[in-house]
């Protein structure tokens, strides 16, 4: 039996989970942080590293606390995070600004050079990233940051993932070259690629900009996959969390990606993970690259399969706009609504809200909206996303079953349902707690074992 942390850091709250390996989830809380975001520029989302660590400060002491277990005896602790988050940091790992949510679209501009010079020098990192680099993704919001910061440019040391950026600060680390780098994370958002020499070459970087003279070296380092240790929780860390100090920490990653994972994904599933965006998650013994996907990456979602993931921009933000727009909730824009058939309130809605993702992933798209009939504007707008949504997936996912001989499910955050009969589980915490076991045990997986587990 062995009882162990784990940590889900979502778009708006950090869920943290108390699990028994024997008995299951014991305990969870969460604790909510600001999203900054501003009217007069709707591309821009940012959050602070202090309202994070805060956060799962205070959700940790409650779950453990609601878990009745004693501190000493939780084993480990394991994290996964939204990305492309980025903060940039200068000396001690210091943040020289807020993350780059996943959701902050301002390094458009920049993602299209990236993709062009992509293309133009022949780079092959981009065809493992569907051939088109994103807004959303690291290089894009770096450039973006060294652009618009000029008189920070001097104190740049280095930029992390969130998922990244947490585990070396509560491992106490505070030398960049010292953090282990998330093979998830560096592989879908950063064209790092093991066979290809790891990061992209700095002679592309500098032809994109010049501003990238020697960023390939300041993010260079150690890349592991999760069944590798990011440090122990140090002494400071410990008495915040109210944990043991010394317990391990494996090597972060994206919350979908756990998530996956905890829907019990194997060998060749596709997985559908709902929440503030999509994600659609597969794991696959082979290599095989696919336009339009958000990367195709060797240990990113099992260490030793290869992960694809791909998606939608916006889905549960969506319609937790078009709720708060309206003056009511999700809840009560449902109601009735199983009652409509399809056409019947008269109003079309194309979903291509921050881009469409996949596989044009264009994020100058828009959402055309052409509406005429009975049902208040609100609800026929709600029903008029979910609809398609779940048509156009289920028998996406219906067809790749039947020509591949594969299995799929749907893990949702927003929607507790089931679409197989295999032993289901939702939320990335509980995932992160399958990892949190590997690393107590100090035991890589083998084969599908932690999927299986």
């Amino acid at each position: 039996m062995a009882v162990v942390a784990g940590v889900d850091f979502g778009t708006l709250s950090v869920r943290v989970s108390v699990v028994d390996s024997e008995r299951g989830l014991l305990a969870s809380a969460n604790a909510e942080y600001p999203l900054h975001r501003k009217r007069e520029d709707p591309e821009y989302a940012t959050q602070t590293h202090e309202d994070h660590m805060r956060a799962l400060a205070a959700a940790t002491r409650e779950a453990v606390q609601k878990s009745g277990v004693p501190a000493d005896q939780i084993l480990a602790l394991a994290l996964d995070t939204t990305g492309s988050s980025v903060i940039p940091v200068g000396k001690n790992l210091q943040p020289l600004d807020d993350y780059y949510l996943w959701c902050d679209h301002r390094a458009k501009a920049e993602a299209a050079e990236i993709t062009a010079a992509a293309h133009r020098e022949k780079l092959a990192a981009i065809e493992w990233c569907g051939g088109v680099y994103s807004s959303e993704w690291g290089f894009s919001k770096l450039l973006h940051w060294l652009r618009h910061n000029p008189a920070k440019r001097a104190e740049f040391v280095s930029a992390f993932e969130h998922c990244d950026m947490v585990a070396a600060t509560l491992c106490g680390i505070t030398d960049a070259k010292e953090v282990k780098r998330s093979v998830c994370a560096m592989g879908h958002k950063w064209m790092w690629n093991a066979s290809l020499g790891g990061l992209p070459p700095e002679e592309f970087l500098v032809k994109v900009d010049a501003l990238f003279a020697g960023v390939r070296e300041k993010i260079d380092g150690e890349f592991v996959s999760s069944d590798h240790l990011a440090g122990r929780l140090s002494a400071h860390w410990a008495e915040q969390l109210g944990l043991k100090a010394g317990i391990p920490i494996p090597a972060g990653a994206f919350d979908a990606h756990w998530d996956a994972i905890g829907a019990g994904c194997r060998s060749e599933d596709i997985v559908n993970v709902v929440g503030t965006s999509t994600c659609i998650i597969g794991i696959t013994p082979s290599i095989r690259l696919v336009p339009g996907v958000c990367g195709v990456v060797q240990g990113s979602v099992h260490p030793q399969r290869t992960g694809i993931e791909a998606g939608l921009s916006a889905v549960g933000d969506i319609f937790q706009s078009i709720a708060t727009r309206a003056g009511t909730d999700v809840p009560t824009l449902c109601r009735g609504l199983e009652n409509y058939r399809a056409g019947q309130t008269g109003l079309l809605r194309i979903t291509w809200d921050n881009g469409d993702r996949t596989v044009l992933v264009n994020p100058s798209l828009r959402m055309p909206t052409c509406w005429a009939g009975p049902c208040s504007f609100p609800r026929a707008t709600w029903l008029a996303l979910v609809r398609p949504f779940l048509l156009f997936l289920l028998p996406a996912f219906s067809r790749a079953s039947r020509k591949r001989k594969t299995k799929s499910a749907l893990s949702t955050k927003c929607f507790n349902r089931r679409f197989r009969r295999r032993p289901f589980m939702t939320g990335s915490t509980r995932s992160t707690a399958k990892f949190t076991l590997l690393s107590a045990s100090r035991k890589a997986p083998s084969s599908d074992v932690c999927c299986q587990a």
